[in-house]
């Protein structure tokens, strides 16, 4: 008996271990949590990239890298990749933006999606610090003056600790350097000495770099600076005539006065007595005035009339970028009681840039031109604006792909020579073909900008780069062959819409129909593929759950954005909501107000 029982046991243990044997891998290790994952190494790969190392975890079925910035609490997702993966390059985009200067901290942590099941991690993680790139300088003002200095005025740019002023004579290869300047200012006034001379009616080349010492990296520059003349000095003012000095006139001394004679005694009459008369008194004659000399008047001088000095123009330099492109100059002339202000303009090269009477410059074609603001006074003296014109050339690409291929569409603001703000560069083209579809933006401010795209339909579209109105690029998009896929997909969403929505529903009935449909006809399961071949089974997670409704969506003409719980942020793409970690859901524009919809089907 006991022998019987012996062998039904043995029977029964064998049986277990085939069965055992039977399970997959996975299966088997369905209740266990992934081992805690070890770092191997966190390093910066040039100025913009981190690359994390780690060693496989065991029952880890996929790998969640987190990072946040030194100091602060909350860990963020930035990516889960499968466990055939060991290392990640966390290259800085819009939404996971490295800053020079920074310190930042990664971990890694295991999850077993049999299990659903999260393993240990390194709460510390590995810190690396990004290094401190300054900002491209563009210089902005400059002002010469006829005492042989050179003012430059340059913006303020990021990650800067001092700044180095570069000239070069017009004409030559090799940049000089100027100055030192700290980061606390912008300008700097370059006067004529010996190690940098200055000459007269000479050009200069200017140009601006901004070093951080603490990363010991040196920013982007102008490479073909901004040109200076020094003016001509001014001629001395001619000396006026002295004026005559007047010689008083002496005072004429007075002539001597007539002594008048006595009067004489009257003879007595003879021939009787008589009264002898009272003689009547003689007047004495008055001494003459003195005749008095006449003094000449002093002449009136006609003044002579004032000329001009000097004259300015501003700006001093002009740089022009696109054909027909206008810039407004301004005279002035000194002193200020000139008699005769009027100033003339003309061009040196009409074919590269025109000027009006009112001061206004136009480009016309690339290369340079001197501007003149002459007086008419005939004092000789004139200011001149270096101008500038660099109109780039049309930058037309082709681009081919087939059916389900991708291809990044990029404008780099390195490659255009005036300083662009990537976050204001549209993408324009026909959405109506619907020949592709936009998988989102990768921003990063100051460098880039990135569109992804994935043809869809045969066909043939342009994309323009456009800003501030100016073409910076044209993609010629050739689709040379149908997405099989994504055509199924499409005639799926119109078969089930056909079969859901009715002419006299509202839009709102309409999504509320579809997010039922989605619910009632999907289970969940993590790491399901995207809609477009999802829709051919049952299985779909948060992300192909919202895919489904944003197109639904946007088959009933509405406008639709995808948002994630991890930061509470939506875009207009799904992928970048996807990213940024945690659950993904939308929310739809209905009669001007966006309603939320969670379209996410149950778990079973």
């Amino acid at each position: 008996m006991l022998r019987k029982i012996k062998s039904h046991l043995a029977i029964l243990l064998m049986l277990a271990l085939a069965f055992t044997l039977l399970i997959p891998a996975p299966v088997q290790a369905a209740s266990k949590a992934p081992a805690k994952v070890t770092i191997a190494s966190v390093k910066t790969s040039g100025t913009n990239k981190v690359v994390i190392k780690w060693r496989k975890a065991k029952y880890a079925t996929n790998y969640r890298i987190y990072w946040k910035q030194a100091g602060t609490k909350k860990w963020r997702t930035l990516t889960t990749v499968k466990s055939n993966k060991t290392s990640y390059t966390h290259k800085s985009n819009s939404k996971a933006k490295l800053i020079g200067g920074k310190k930042y901290v990664y971990t890694v942590r295991a999850y077993n999606r049999y299990g659903r099941k999260w393993g240990a991690y390194n709460s510390k993680g590995k810190t690396v610090t990004i290094p401190a790139v300054p900002g491209k300088v563009n210089i902005t003002q400059t002002n010469a003056t006829s005492d042989q200095k050179v003012t430059i005025t340059w913006n303020k740019t990021s990650n800067a600790t001092s700044y180095r002023v570069f000239y070069k004579k017009s004409g030559a290869k090799k940049w000089i350097t100027v100055a030192n300047v700290s980061a606390s200012k912008n300008s700097y006034t370059h006067s004529n000495n010996k190690k940098t001379p200055l000459a007269v009616g000479s050009k200069y080349v200017y140009t601006v770099r901004a070093y951080n010492k603490t990363s010991r990296k040196w920013g982007a520059y102008n490479t073909n600076g901004v040109v200076v003349t020094v003016p001509k000095k001014n001629a001395p003012a001619p000396t006026q005539p002295a004026k005559p000095t007047a010689v008083p006139t002496q005072k004429p001394k007075p002539t001597t006065p007539v002594i008048p004679s006595p009067a004489p005694e009257d003879t007595p009459d003879i021939s009787g007595p008589t009264s002898t008369p009272t003689p009547a008194p003689v007047k004495p004659t008055e001494a003459p005035k003195p005749t008095a000399t006449p003094v000449p008047a002093k002449p009136t001088a006609t003044p002579a009339p004032v000329k001009v000095s000097n004259v300015t123009v501003n700006p001093a330099t002009v740089k022009l970028t696109s054909k027909g492109q206008t810039a407004q100059l301004s005279a002035s002339v000194l002193p200020s009681n000139a008699e005769n202000k009027s100033i003339v303009w003309s061009t040196s090269n009409a074919s590269v840039a025109t000027v009006d009477n009112n001061g206004v410059v136009t480009a016309v074609a690339n290369g340079n031109a001197t501007i003149t603001a002459a007086a008419l006074d005939g004092s000789g003296k004139y200011a001149e604006c270096s101008v500038v014109v660099e109109i780039p050339k049309e930058n037309t690409q082709v681009v081919e792909l087939a059916g389900g291929e991708s291809k990044i569409l990029s404008i780099w603001n390195e490659d255009y020579t005036e300083n662009i703000d990537v976050t204001q560069v549209t993408f324009e083209y026909n959405t109506q073909l619907d020949l592709f579809s936009n998988l989102g933006y990768d921003v990063r401010t100051g460098k880039y900008i990135k569109m992804t795209i994935k043809a869809q339909k045969q066909g043939s579209c342009t994309i323009l780069a456009k800003y501030n109105g100016k073409i910076l690029k044209k993609w010629t998009i050739n689709v040379t062959s149908n997405w099989d896929e994504y055509i199924g997909y499409v005639n799926w969403r119109k078969q089930v819409e056909s079969q859901i929505w009715t002419s006299s529903m509202s839009l709102k009935e309409k999504m509320d129909a579809a997010k039922d449909y989605i619910q009632s006809h999907f289970v969940h399961k993590d790491g399901s593929d995207a809609a477009v071949s999802a829709y051919k089974g049952n299985l779909a997670d948060c992300i192909t759950a919202s895919e489904f409704m944003g197109d639904f969506a946007k088959d009933a003409n509405t406008k639709v954005q995808y948002g994630s719980t991890y930061t509470g942020k939506f875009y207009d793409y799904i992928t970048a909501a996807s990213s940024d970690g945690g659950h993904t859901f939308t929310r739809i524009l209905i009669n001007n107000e966006w309603v939320i919809y969670d379209a996410n089907p149950p778990h079973v």
